[in-house]
């Protein structure tokens, strides 16, 4: 009966590790100039409530650092998180990775489209 209980226990603590994991992202390449690919990514983080905090890097790399909108509270703050684009320019594509899955369909209808 025991083993049954902490069986039990450890379904629920894993239930719970699941629960407050982050969201998973996803790595996508585009045919599209690093710039156009920042713009967009720009805009469709400003129309899901995310603002982009800064943007780093100049060569193959740039990151997006990004948070959720303070929803009218300005004392607190969402924690950054990252996106980078990476020029690949052998493949003459741009590869987008760790996109958040609320903006992703739309990445892939906007930057496809161009």
């Amino acid at each position: 009966m025991a083993g049954i209980g902490m069986l039990a226990l450890a379904g629920a603590l894993m239930a719970v590790a699941v629960a407050l994991r982050p969201k998973s992202r996803a790595t996508r390449k585009y045919a599209a100039s690093p710039e156009r690919v920042l713009t967009v990514t720009r805009e469709l983080l400003g129309r899901h409530g995310y603002e982009v905090v800064r943007v780093t890097g100049q060569n193959l790399n740039r990151i997006i650092w990004y948070r959720r909108a303070g929803r009218g509270r300005p004392d607190s703050q969402a924690p950054l998180h990252k996106m980078v684009i990476r020029r690949l320019p052998a493949e003459r594509r741009v590869l987008l990775m760790h996109v958040p899955l609320a903006i992703l369909g739309e990445t892939d209808l906007h930057l496809r489209m161009s």
